[in-house]
């Protein structure tokens, strides 16, 4: 496969050559398996309730989530190398 290329358009919007449709699912894959050969876990459609910090403190090292599923159960993920927000579909 060719690897894609990004080209930017619309405000903040990005798209793959050759387009849209054929090269920002390619890009989307990629980037979900190397996460996930890296060990990464992943958790969509899922909301922020919270951040869990080391300590109260200001400035504090952020040590996991509190999240809730689309399906309403809440639980805390912890996090050992870091947490990472996104929000919005791929283009956001």
């Amino acid at each position: 496969e060719q690897p894609a290329q990004a080209i930017g358009n619309r405000k903040r919007v990005h798209y793959f050559a050759p387009g849209y449709r054929a090269g920002s699912p390619v890009a989307v894959k990629t980037l979900a398996e190397k996460a996930a050969s890296l060990g990464v876990k992943t958790q969509m459609n899922t909301k922020l309730v919270s951040l869990v910090t080391a300590s109260n403190d200001f400035g504090s090292r952020v040590t996991g989530a509190v999240v809730e599923t689309s399906k309403g159960e809440k639980y805390t993920v912890r996090a050992k190398q870091g947490v990472i927000l996104a929000t919005g579909g791929f283009a956001n």
